[in-house]
């Protein structure tokens, strides 16, 4: 078995694919869970990807503002007073919808830092010295000296040195071809993209890789290969389970005002692996635990407010006046639930599923259907 391969991923790459979820970083995240590779990321490439998010941001704000207030040649701006009022409603919008976007692309971010267990690299006590060094020097990874444009790279080639400390080898994926063909050499290895890293046979998983595990490595190596698609249909399981609904039944019975509508999401998913039954070839009860967030909207008057306990009260996340002189309320209530799912993994090569629309299903998204999850019993916490 072999062991982590330390990886790097520019941001040249990374800014490519911004919402990261491309075929190509879900193998790399798949990869990570099994132990194939261990990811880094310097502290200058997440700097670097995340102020090309703001730059972004900003051009595309400043993009509606110039093009709205380019329209005030048409109109009079209102006077109060003979006071122009110089507004601009559809720049407000376009700054809120953009504030919106830039905290769920924090938000991927952090998500993706998570599934890939990536350890953040900070610059080094001793890496200001070694750039300076370098920078005056013309010496790696400069082109020459004095070249200013290559400080940010000189700082990330520290970061690879670092590595080799505690790795034999470590893999840098950027399209910054020049780069990296200063810093390459026996014990940094560059690749231009990650299609180039899964061709390399070196790296990429033979088709025999599943089936030469022994019986409890592939079912333990199944799971973690597959871990997000398998937690995705354990979600809409327990979501969709009688358990869900009979609780939703108790909670709507109970609205504060008049109820208007009601969401269930499961959330922090966690299986036992050390409790796997194998129930038949390729099929595993797996014992899980699960938070379940439950929200519920509705309208209600002052007095029906006044009817319920500060306790309960603090549930609220949403409490604001309507047109009609009423509250806008929603309730949100989070419970444990637990249980037992089944797993049945389809006998062909796990290395050749992918993901495919399934045209008889509710949902219409992409799924692997050569795994199939089914709750065989689940139950919520006292």
């Amino acid at each position: 078995m072999k062991t982590k391969t330390a990886i790097m991923i520019d941001s040249s790459i990374i800014r490519q694919i911004p919402k990261l979820n491309s075929p190509l970083f879900k193998q790399i995240i798949k990869y990570i869970h099994i132990g194939r590779f261990c990811l880094y990321i310097s502290e200058i490439i997440e700097q670097e990807y995340l102020t090309w998010i703001q730059k972004e941001a900003q051009e595309a704000y400043n993009t509606v503002v110039k093009a709205s207030e380019s329209l005030n040649k048409f109109y009079d701006e209102p006077e109060i007073f003979g006071i122009k009022m110089h507004l601009n409603i559809t720049a407000d919008v376009a700054g809120n919808h953009i504030n919106e976007i830039l905290k769920k692309i924090s938000s991927n971010w952090k998500n993706f830092k998570e599934q890939t267990d990536a350890i953040i690299l900070p610059i080094g006590n001793d890496h200001g010295k070694l750039v300076m060094n370098a920078y005056f020097d013309g010496s790696a990874p400069f082109k020459t000296k004095k070249n200013r444009s290559d400080i940010p790279d000189a700082f990330i080639y520290c970061s690879l040195l670092d590595l080799l400390h505690e790795h034999e080898k470590v893999i840098f994926i950027s399209q910054d071809k020049e780069f990296c063909n200063r810093i390459k050499n026996d014990n940094i290895i560059v690749f231009n993209n990650l299609t180039e890293l899964f061709n390399c046979d070196e790296y990429k998983l033979t088709d025999a890789y599943f089936n030469e595990l022994p019986d409890e490595r592939k079912r333990e190596y199944l799971f973690k290969y597959y871990k997000d698609e398998i937690i995705k249909k354990t979600k809409r399981q327990i979501e969709l389970s009688d358990l869900i609904s009979d609780i939703e039944y108790e909670y709507r019975a109970n609205t504060i005002g008049n109820y208007r509508n009601e969401y269930s999401s499961a959330e922090f998913i966690e299986f036992n692996y050390n409790k796997v039954n194998n129930l038949s070839p390729n099929i595993y009860l797996i014992p899980f635990s699960a938070k379940v967030k439950y929200t519920i909207s509705s309208e209600a008057t002052n007095n029906d407010l006044e009817n319920y306990s500060k306790e309960r009260l603090k549930n609220l996340t949403e409490k604001s006046i309507n047109d009609n002189g009423l509250y806008d309320v929603s309730e949100e209530i989070e419970y444990s639930v637990f249980g037992n799912v089944s797993v049945k993994f389809a006998e062909t090569n796990p290395l050749l599923w992918e993901e495919q629309e399934v045209k008889d299903s509710l949902f219409k998204e992409l799924e692997i259907t050569e795994i199939t999850v089914t709750i065989e019993n689940i139950e919520k916490n006292a």
